[in-house]
């Protein structure tokens, strides 16, 4: 499988992961990585906004999400796709944990992560959820997009400097952002105070940098691991691929 990831999206160890025929295409641009027949390909949500007219959709979910996070490649054809929620629920399937769905579910993150997790979590049992991100005003469309589409969930928005404002419970924490052009609200998360014991924590950028993962495990919380999590990923896109190029 050839894999291809944006420029935009934050960078990974592509070493750690073990696919038998994984190469990954060290390219400048999502063109050039078509040029060079990537099967797939990972887009920022502003690649998507781009480029979401020149492409098919291949689910329902990336026409009612209004969101995609990758180009996959079938039949010599690209159509928009989104992975991401089918690859987390496969991944948390093979883990023990006692989810408190009852209780508030955070996502810190742009448009993409939303996109990306909430339809897991809603599939897991959650309904209430908080979005944390830079700029309320430019998220507030897409989450009033989203709840129209998953009807029956509430949703409170804060922005990064509001979390010392957060009171209801929450039973899950996952997060993604530049931990280094935050440090402010990487240094509010690692207190943890509205997260119930035994909380579920995922940081999307671990592979990156330790910090916001050592401190949830010092407080005793279930940590989930982004490279078994972004493993699983490209194992179910191969999967696809395969069954769908036959």
């Amino acid at each position: 499988m050839k894999y291809y990831r944006s420029t935009k999206l934050f960078k990974q160890d592509v070493g750690v992961f073990q696919l038998g025929n994984f190469q990954y295409l060290s390219v400048d641009s999502i063109l050039e990585a078509q040029n060079q027949k990537a099967d797939l390909i990972d887009i920022s949500f502003s690649d998507y906004l781009e480029i979401r007219e020149k492409y098919p959709v291949s689910q329902m979910d990336v026409y009612f999400l209004g969101a995609a996070d990758c180009l996959m490649l079938f039949d010599d054809k690209y159509y928009l796709y989104q992975i991401s929620a089918s690859a987390f629920l496969l991944y948390i399937s093979q883990l023990k944990i006692n989810l408190k769905t009852n209780e508030y579910a955070v996502i810190v993150g742009n448009e993409l992560v939303i996109s990306q997790f909430l339809p897991a979590l809603t599939k897991l049992g959650y309904s209430k959820f908080m979005f944390i991100a830079q700029d309320i005003d430019a998220i507030t469309p897409f989450v009033q997009k989203i709840k129209k589409t998953f009807l029956g969930i509430s949703v409170e928005i804060f922005n990064f400097r509001q979390i010392s404002l957060i009171e209801n419970l929450s039973s899950l924490l996952l997060v993604d952002v530049d931990h280094q052009a935050y440090p402010e609200l990487m240094e509010s998360l690692t207190y943890f105070n509205f997260l119930t014991a035994g909380s579920v924590f995922f940081d999307l950028r671990s592979m990156q940098t330790k910090d916001l993962v050592l401190e949830a495990e010092r407080a005793q919380m279930f940590v989930l691991d982004s490279v078994q999590y972004y493993q699983e990923r490209l194992g179910l896109a191969d999967q696809i691929l395969t069954k769908k190029n036959k």
